[in-house]
């Protein structure tokens, strides 16, 4: 089956074909995998270099397209249709047909006519994704604590916390995959904490909390245990994403 792109939600072929106009699909590359950017400190001479960081650039797919059209006249106008279809503030969502339930996050960046005839086109069109998953939606669910989390991810993700404690606490300790979040300040019974990782932030009853907060902003991947110091439960939310 010929592959169906679509951007933004609209299907490529609908978008720039007519009754006069063939729009096709040659080839798609930059969907596979994408290196890291390594950061080293080399200041520690004897030692060698020690690791820092490590961080993933954006990703670039670029996506073969053919245009036939039965005249020039035609031929332009479907050009034109096809730079509209494109064009967009902001990313958008990038999906495959032979990757369903899937999409990335991208912004048209770049196009080269990469041969043509009056009647004949043919674009490599590049997409940059400045965040490089492939994503899949939101999952969300009650964690099993002191148990390996079974997450939709490769690398890590950066989930929306809901921490309740059974009783009144005069604060806790969030543990997850050895990475701790700390909440000193008091917590009533039922009441809900959420930890929002991706953003950075804590709310109480929807207010923001910045004093009563250590540690770190709980990110996670596959196979971590979550932890917590008092009786009580956690759920989470986050967005399913592979590298």
């Amino acid at each position: 089956m010929p592959l169906v792109v679509e951007f933004g939600g609209q299907p490529l072929a609908s978008a720039v074909a007519g009754p006069d106009v063939l729009v096709t699909v040659g080839g798609v590359r930059g969907r596979s995998v994408i290196a890291p950017e390594v950061s080293l400190d080399r200041s520690v001479a004897l030692d060698g270099s020690r690791f820092v960081d490590l961080s993933f650039p954006p990703r670039e797919i670029t996506i073969e397209v053919a245009v036939v059209s039965d005249s020039l006249l035609t031929q332009r106008a479907a050009e034109r249709a096809l730079m509209g279809w494109l064009t967009a503030l902001g990313p958008r969502r990038l999906e495959f047909s032979d990757q369903p339930g899937r999409y990335y996050e991208a912004v048209f960046s770049m196009a080269t006519h990469s041969r043509g005839q009056q009647d004949w086109s043919g674009f490599s069109l590049v997409f940059t994704c400045p965040r490089p998953y492939l994503f899949g939606g939101s999952v969300s669910g009650e964690v099993a604590l002191a148990e390996p989390l079974d997450l939709q991810t490769n690398w890590y993700v950066e989930p929306k916390w809901s921490v309740r404690a059974s009783g009144a606490v005069p604060g806790f300790t969030l543990e997850v995959g050895g990475r701790e979040y700390v909440y000193d300040g008091p917590v009533a019974a039922n009441q809900t904490v959420v930890i929002d990782a991706a953003r950075r932030e804590t709310r109480v009853g929807g207010a923001l909390r910045v004093p009563e907060v250590s540690g770190v902003y709980p990110i996670a991947r596959y196979g971590d245990e979550v932890t917590l110091s008092v009786a009580g439960s956690v759920e989470f939310e986050y967005e399913a994403r592979w590298l």
